[in-house]
């Protein structure tokens, strides 16, 4: 159960099939070399897959670096067999894991060598915690649809807010890239930098509701259209002030202080250092 909660809480592919790993490894007591591989279950229906149908999602020891391609022969057979018995297997000291999930194209498989024989309760263990793995990595591959769906709607309304005011080509992907890196480097966590990341493009959201007149000018604003210019952040913030998803709720924010600065020079409020 313990196990099994704590890959719940891992929100990225890569992490989850670390965790997996390890968990797998505290629930057997061991600490063997092991690998975590996917393929799709379209392939796997065919009776056979091959290393070109295998991806590798996470090794340890040996396999850490591990291509797909290099697999030996022994090992993908052993997969083979996983995949068309259904199940976990315990077979001349390795242990092959069997993790299908339930509405997704993709089935995982663990596989673990050196393995010194483990009890019936053991056997058991992973036979249930095989299960509760499928239902963890359905729902992290549908929330990853869901966070992918609404960053690629955020980056092309992006696209659409700059092409309008006649920013160069591919700038909201640019500057997203360097707002990941600049998070980073800030001290932020990766899912945290991953989250501006995702928001960023939406900045001058607020855009849609300034005039031609003054967006498109060439020379200089006066004060009057400078005003108007100046609510950009404002409008964009109450459009997506009200959404309870963490990526819309971060670019509201992003919208309405990416213009403030530092030394409290900016707009639209003038606050400064850390309250930004």
């Amino acid at each position: 159960l313990e196990a099994t909660s704590g890959l719940f809480e891992l929100r990225t592919l890569h992490r989850f099939a670390d965790g997996l790993l390890n968990q797998v490894a505290s629930l057997l007591n061991l600490s063997n070399e092991t690998l975590l591989l996917t393929c799709n279950a379209i392939d796997a229906m065919s009776g056979h897959v091959d290393n070109k149908d295998i991806e590798i999602l996470a090794g340890t020891g040996r396999f850490q670096d591990c291509n797909s391609k290099a697999l030996p022969e022994d090992i993908m057979s052993l997969l083979n067999r996983a995949l068309d018995e259904k199940r976990c297997l315990y077979e001349n000291n390795c242990f092959i894991g069997y993790f299908p999930t339930k509405s997704s194209k993709w089935i995982n498989i663990l596989y673990m060598d050196g393995l010194d024989k483990i009890s019936d309760l053991d056997k058991k263990l992973v036979d249930i915690f095989a299960i509760n793995v499928g239902v963890a990595f359905e729902n992290l591959l549908l929330n990853q649809e869901v966070e992918d769906t609404q960053s690629e709607l955020i980056l092309r309304l992006g696209d659409v807010v700059e092409s309008r005011s006649k920013e160069a080509a591919h700038h909201v992907k640019r500057m997203a890239e360097y707002c990941y890196e600049l998070a980073l480097l800030a001290g932020l966590s990766e899912r945290d930098a991953d989250l501006i990341k995702r928001a960023s493009p939406m900045h001058d959201v607020g855009k849609i509701a300034t005039p031609d007149s003054v967006l498109l000018k060439p020379s200089k604003l006066d004060d009057d259209e400078w005003d108007i210019m100046k609510q950009h952040p404002v409008i964009g913030h109450q459009i997506l002030a009200n959404s309870d998803r963490p990526i819309l709720k971060a670019a509201s924010i992003i919208s309405l202080q990416h213009h403030e600065k530092y030394d409290g020079s900016g707009y639209p409020h003038g606050i400064s250092g850390k309250e930004i």
